[in-house]
């Protein structure tokens, strides 16, 4: 299965989530099959339960990167 799509973008085009649950039943395979279902679900859920919104609150770059060092005490 090749998605083409980014999941908050199929999260909200019913479309496209119809377009990749059709070329996995083409395949009649059915692990595509399951896999495209899985997904779409998944990327329906966490649109529902607001994930996606969550997400972009955040930039989308890692520009400052990781600490240059992490300590912690016990």
């Amino acid at each position: 299965m090749k998605n083409h799509v980014f999941d908050r973008a199929l999260a909200y085009d019913e479309a496209a989530q119809r377009q990749l649950i059709d070329a996995a039943y083409e395949t009649k395979d059915k692990k595509e099959i399951d896999t495209a279902l899985i997904h779409v679900a998944t990327v329906r859920r966490m649109k529902s339960s607001g994930i996606f919104d969550l997400f972009s609150a955040f930039p989308d770059d890692d520009s400052e990167g990781p600490p240059e060092t992490i300590s912690w005490e016990r």
